[in-house]
């Protein structure tokens, strides 16, 4: 029984912080591996998929996993397009995940609607002869997401299991009533499709840059965490529904601008992520995990990306990049929403 749904985008940052989750930890999360090329060097200027996907499955595992490819064209390479090309019922991407030796994965089913539906539909038949489970991902913005349900309800054998993903994106408070009702609405038609298949709606209230929620100077704040309320309140009409999350990052991908950052450590807790960001010539990290472990709602939670603000408070910070930092904030905030979940449940 799936019970969260993480998208991962397969960088090193996130990959860091979902392998070093406990086991523990892991065993309730089936991960959604959102394939990425490696990165590039003189030797492999378009980057390797195949680097990730060893990456993959170094940090998962034995358990089930989601794998499908990812839409950002920055993370893109000539190996994601190969398997993008819907030939021959997507001949490359079936046969590309039947090579991979790992018994837990789902592949992810691609959507071709109109003049690819014949291709679309071969895909769905040639996974269903080797997977048990298969997964399907898409916006709830797509106009085509009823004609999604329509077509999988028609195709997948009634003996496969499906998840069904649905990606809200950004969820802010601005947008969290008209989010809200066109995902019931959703739900309405999702019943009365394929009521036989798993849906979980994946969504995230991180922001692209914490001063877009603060004055810029602040040196500490507070993020809430929208998608648990989110989550809780479709629960309520619809029991069975799975959490779903980008692991508190946010969803959208911007091309990276280098320059400079301010140092900033994020404590995730159930409904915020406490925050504190110190400038380098005011202490950094170290100031800045200071401030968290002195926050009145640090806890102490136990896992690796505790004992990274642990440390940093003690005046030995592990990382001194975003990226690092991100991956403890990943690793908080999953270990943290599996203790939810199992609270709540």
């Amino acid at each position: 029984m799936v019970s969260y749904v993480q998208v991962v985008k397969t960088t090193d940052a996130e990959l860091k912080g979902f392998r070093l989750l406990s086991e523990e930890v892991k065993e309730e999360i089936t991960p959604l591996f959102e394939l990425t090329r490696s990165r590039t060097s003189k030797k492999v200027p378009d980057g390797d998929i195949n680097k990730r996907v060893g990456h993959v499955l170094e940090s998962v595992g034995k358990g089930p996993f989601i794998l499908d490819l990812t839409s950002h064209e920055d993370l893109s390479n000539s190996q994601i397009d190969y398997l993008l090309d819907d030939y021959d019922g997507f001949k490359n991407w079936t046969d590309f995940v039947m090579s991979i030796d790992h018994e837990g994965i789902v592949p992810a089913v691609h959507l071709f609607m109109g003049d690819g539906i014949i291709s679309t539909t071969r895909q769905v038949e040639r996974l269903a002869e080797r997977f048990e489970t298969l997964a399907v991902r898409f916006s709830l913005d797509d106009e085509d997401a009823l004609e999604y349900l329509k077509f999988l309800s028609l195709v997948v054998p009634e003996n496969i299991k499906m998840i069904v993903v649905v990606e809200l994106g950004y969820l802010e408070r601005k947008n969290y009533i008209s989010t809200r009702n066109e995902a019931d609405n959703f739900i309405n038609a999702f019943m009365g499709l394929c009521q036989r298949f798993s849906l979980s709606f994946v969504a995230s209230s991180f922001p692209s840059s914490v001063t877009a929620l603060s004055d810029c100077y602040d040196d500490q704040g507070v993020i809430p965490v929208l998608e648990w309320g989110f989550f809780l309140d479709l629960r309520g009409r619809f029991p069975d529904l799975i959490y779903g999350d980008y692991g508190s990052i946010h969803p959208i991908r911007y091309p990276s601008r280098g320059g400079s950052w301010v140092p900033r450590v994020d404590y995730p807790l159930s409904k915020n992520i406490i925050y504190a960001r110190y400038r380098r010539d005011d202490g950094g990290y170290i100031q800045a995990a200071r401030e968290v472990v002195k926050h009145p709602e640090y806890d102490r939670l136990l896992c690796w990306g505790t004992a990274q603000i642990e440390s940093a408070a003690l005046g030995a910070p592990n990382g001194k990049s975003p990226s690092f930092w991100i991956s403890a904030r990943l690793n908080i905030h999953a270990t943290r929403k599996v203790l939810d979940l199992k609270a709540f449940s």
